[in-house]
């Protein structure tokens, strides 16, 4: 079975962090992409702050999709959209809870 993955991709200060979601059902990955848009606008969080990708994998987790692709090697998963926008507006956020 293929897993849909949903990830909103950001670096900053040489952390890479994500907001990922996965499902095999493509309407999760669409509601996902709208939460992401509408949560943004309220937070007042620019797009270009961050990029969305869409991959599949054969297994519902993070690790899937680094083992797929070397490119999200270094990339630190988060699963709460709040946390996630937070993050890309204020980055030592994340960037603390890293280190």
């Amino acid at each position: 079975m293929m897993y849909r993955h949903f990830l909103a991709l950001s670096h900053f200060d040489d952390v890479a962090f994500a907001y990922h979601v996965a499902s095999q059902d493509s309407d999760d990955i669409m509601n996902a992409w709208r939460d992401m848009s509408k949560l943004s606008k309220q937070k007042q969080v620019p797009g270009y702050d961050y990029g969305v990708h869409v991959l599949s994998t054969d297994a519902m987790s993070f690790e899937s999709i680094q083992a797929m692709d070397p490119y999200f090697s270094d990339v630190h998963e988060i699963t709460d959209l709040n946390e996630f926008l937070d993050g890309v507006v204020d980055p030592s956020l994340v960037i603390a809870k890293l280190k």
